[in-house]
């Protein structure tokens, strides 16, 4: 079986990675030419244990 093996390097902690993935503004701004956009939940902001988002 073949494998494809994608690794990117990021200049950050792990700690400040995570934080920018629980990040609505983060994503809806690295999404911006598609327009895609919250729709329901947590519209804006960052999402907290229990939280979700619909895009």
């Amino acid at each position: 079986m073949k494998t494809i093996r994608l690794e990117t390097v990021i200049r950050a902690t792990p700690e400040d990675c995570f934080a920018l993935s629980l990040s609505v503004d983060a994503h809806t701004a690295s999404m911006q030419e598609s327009s895609e956009r919250a729709v329901a939940g947590v519209l804006s902001g960052e999402m907290r244990t229990g939280e979700s988002v619909t895009w």
